[in-house]
């Protein structure tokens, strides 16, 4: 999903400043899906406005800060987020996961450095599977039912990854990621 899409969406929900936006994209994990950085964050706005598809609705002055700038979304904003909505639909899906490019010559690299590194894949897939699993929670009764599909999905999609490096992770251990053939006779996938 592109960073324009979801500063459309996000003000279709209500008017906000740009670090309004970025703590709610934060909250819903939106980092999980899509890449989101500061400056690029900044830089759509930037465009969006320049384009007309997001304006200035107000500037509140602060004493001690730099003034707030709060945006809406234009009429024209709104058509975009239909036609970059009706784009990413289009799009094949797609799984990238970069472990797999270097499972693929684990057997070259230095064993005990390529389990830590499985170990941290762990860790940080069982604590991505607990934000979501409490982002669904919270969210149940007040979200609105496209964003609970989309927490249970990255829950669900996190269980099974777990469950896939938990086994990986095991045969590193076993030191049988460069076995050839197969060696637990496994089934053709029907």
């Amino acid at each position: 999903m592109s960073i324009k899409l979801a500063i459309l969406g996000l003000l279709m929900e209500s008017d906000s400043h740009p670090y309004e936006l970025k703590q709610r994209m934060k909250e819903r994990s939106m980092a999980y899906y899509m890449k989101i950085q500061e400056g690029s964050l900044y830089y759509a706005i930037d465009q969006l406005r320049k384009d007309g598809h997001i304006e200035v609705c107000e500037v509140q002055k602060g004493c001690n800060r730099p003034d707030k700038t709060i945006y809406r979304i234009t009429a024209s904003g709104i058509e975009l987020l239909k036609r970059s909505i009706h784009k990413e639909m289009e799009k094949p899906i797609s799984i990238s996961k970069p472990i797999c490019g270097v499972l693929t010559f684990s057997e070259y690299a230095d064993s005990d450095k390529f389990q830590e590194k499985l170990k941290t894949h762990l860790i940080q897939t069982e604590q991505r599977m607990k934000e979501m699993k409490q982002l669904y929670n919270d969210a149940l009764s007040t979200a609105p039912l496209s964003q609970l599909y989309v927490y249970r999905s990255s829950y669900e999609h996190c269980l099974v990854e777990l469950n896939w490096i938990r086994e990986v992770y095991e045969e590193a251990v076993r030191g049988h990621l460069g076995v050839k053939g197969n060696p637990y006779q496994w089934e053709p996938i029907p």
